[in-house]
C-alpha cells in the first residue's frame, strides 16, 4: 500500500529523477488508465499518455470553432462519468476519453482556476476575484449542478488582509487570487492563494479545515492593478496548490517576496486529524526562478512544476509505490 509518510525521501532526490518537458503546462493527472497533461503551447491542448508519458491520443484543437478552445484554464476528469470537464475561454466543454463532445456551453465568465466534479455537481474555482469592501470575502468556488442547471458562490473571509493601490512595477511580484479544488473521500477541499487556510466545503459552506502557523511575520496585503483591472496580493507565504492522494492532502507552499522570501516546501495533511507534516523544503538550485510550484499524482507518480506560464516547463516525476512509513 502506497504512504506518504516518507514522502521527503523522494523528495530529496529530486535532480536524480526523471525531467519531461512539456508547452505551456496547465495540469498533469489520472484518466482511467491514462495520464493526461493540457498543454496550452500544442496545437492539441489535451494529451492521453502510457506510464512513461508517450503521447498515445491528443485533442482539444486551439481555435474558436465547435469543439476547440483557445486555451485550457482548467480541467478535471471524473471517474463517475469516464468524461472530461474542460473550461477555457469562457467555454465548459465535456469529452469523453475518445474524444467525442458530450456537451459545450458557455459558462459566462472567464476567471476559472480549477475544476472538480462529483455527483453531479461541477466546481468551479475562481481567479481575480474581487473582494467585497464592506464584508471582506472573496468568492471563491461556484457550484454548478449541470442537471438543475443551477448555481450557487461560495465565499471565504479576507479580513486580515489590508487593501491598497500598487504598481506591479515598483512592488513584489503581483500575484493572482486563484482558488485551487481537490476532491478527497467525496468530499471538497480547496485553498485560496494567499490566504494561509485549507478550506472543506461543508452544507455548501467554507470551513477551516487547517490553517498554517509558522510564516514570517509579515502583512498580507492585497494589491489592486490598474493596468489589468484585476486583485491580486503580496504575502510574504502563500499555499501554490493542493491535491490529494489516499487520505492525505498534499499542499506546497513558497514565494518569491522581495523581502521576506520562503522557500519552496511541501506539506502532508492527513485529512483524519486535520494535523500537517513538513516533508521538505525544495532547496534545488533552480528554485529562485520558480514563481509558484505545483504537485499533482498520477498513477503512483508525484509531479512537480512551475504554474505560470513559460515557454516550457520542466517535471519532476517520482514513484511513490512501494513506500511505507507512519506520519
Amino acid at each position: 500500500m502506497m504512504h506518504l509518510g516518507i514522502l521527503f525521501m523522494l523528495l530529496f532526490g529530486l535532480q536524480d529523477s526523471e525531467s519531461d518537458y512539456f508547452n505551456q503546462l496547465v495540469k498533469i493527472g489520472t484518466a482511467g488508465e491514462y495520464t493526461f497533461a493540457a498543454q496550452n503551447g500544442n496545437e492539441h491542448m489535451l494529451s492521453l499518455m502510457d506510464d512513461e508519458l508517450n503521447t498515445l491520443k491528443e485533442f482539444v484543437r486551439k481555435g474558436n470553432g465547435p469543439g476547440e478552445m483557445t486555451q485550457i484554464d482548467a480541467l478535471t476528469f471524473s471517474e463517475e462519468t469516464n468524461f472530461f470537464y474542460i473550461a477555457g475561454g469562457g467555454k465548459l466543454l465535456v469529452l469523453s476519453l475518445d474524444g467525442v463532445i458530450e456537451s459545450e456551453e458557455q459558462l459566462g465568465f472567464l476567471n476559472v482556476s480549477d475544476l472538480a466534479y462529483s455527483d453531479g455537481i461541477l466546481y468551479i474555482g475562481l481567479m481575480d476575484m474581487m473582494p467585497s469592501q464592506e464584508t471582506r470575502d472573496i468568492q471563491s468556488v461556484q457550484i454548478y449542478n449541470l442537471s438543475e442547471n443551477t448555481r450557487q458562490f461560495v465565499s471565504v473571509p479576507f479580513d486580515h488582509i489590508t487593501v491598497e493601490p500598487a504598481n506591479r512595477l515598483d512592488r513584489v511580484p503581483f500575484m493572482r487570487f486563484q482558488t485551487k479544488l481537490t476532491l478527497l473521500n467525496d468530499e471538497l477541499y480547496f485553498i485560496v492563494t494567499g490566504n494561509p487556510v485549507v478550506y472543506k466545503l461543508v452544507e455548501e459552506e467554507a470551513v477551516s479545515f487547517y490553517a498554517s502557523s509558522g510564516f514570517p511575520e509579515a502583512p498580507f496585503v492585497i494589491s489592486y492593478n490598474e493596468s489589468m483591472g484585476t486583485y491580486g496580493f503580496r504575502t510574504p507565504s502563500i499555499f501554490n496548490s493542493l491535491s490529494s492522494s489516499e487520505d492525505y492532502l498534499i499542499l506546497t507552499n513558497g514565494n518569491q517576496h522581495k523581502h521576506v522570501f520562503v522557500e519552496h516546501s511541501v506539506y502532508v495533511i492527513d485529512s483524519t486529524t486535520a494535523t500537517s507534516h513538513l516533508t521538505t523544503t525544495i532547496v534545488d538550485a533552480d528554485t529562485s526562478d520558480i514563481t509558484c510550484l505545483n504537485a499533482s499524482t498520477a498513477h503512483g507518480k508525484l509531479f512537480f512544476y512551475e504554474c505560470m506560464f513559460q515557454v516550457s516547463y520542466t517535471v519532476e516525476k517520482s514513484d511513490l509505490n512501494g513506500f511505507v512509513g507512519e506520519l
